[in-house]
């Protein structure tokens, strides 16, 4: 499979990338950076440029993907040997990775970046107390979480 994207301005399709599965997920960010994901595969690419660079989340299935600035892709995780949620945030110089621990999120649908970076995650709650969206503040050492 193919992943195309069409320029609007031009009206030509332009061919970005081999996929080897169903792309599930897709975030696009001003600087040309593409982030795809077919549930269990991220590839991170460049338009212009060959080089994709894969990561592969094992023992987890991405649900939720976005790009934060152009250093950072934020997804989100479901454990499914742990049974726990996760946010893993990626850094685009070094390919160092952030996790973050949801306790009491049990699947996350989406995933917003705001524009002072926190993030702002919609999500089923695991204790049923009707709570669907997730403030996470991982700017400091500790993350503060604030649900709504």
């Amino acid at each position: 499979m193919v992943l195309y994207i069409l320029d609007f301005y031009s009206n030509k399709k332009i061919k970005v990338a081999q996929i080897s599965k169903s792309v599930t997920l897709l975030s696009y960010y001003q600087n040309d950076l593409i982030v795809a994901s077919d549930g269990y595969i991220l590839k991170i690419l460049k338009l212009g440029d060959n080089n994709i660079k894969i990561m592969e989340e094992k023992d987890c299935i991405i649900t939720a993907l976005a790009i934060g600035s152009k250093y950072d892709i934020i997804i989100g995780l479901k454990d499914i040997i742990g049974n726990s949620t996760l946010i893993k945030i990626i850094n685009l110089n070094d390919y160092g990775c952030r996790t973050i621990n949801l306790d009491y999120v049990d699947f996350i649908n989406a995933i917003n970046v705001y524009f002072d970076g926190r993030i702002i995650v919609g999500a089923n709650s695991k204790n049923g107390n009707g709570k669907n969206l997730f403030i996470v503040d991982a700017r400091f050492e500790k993350c503060k979480i604030k649900s709504l």
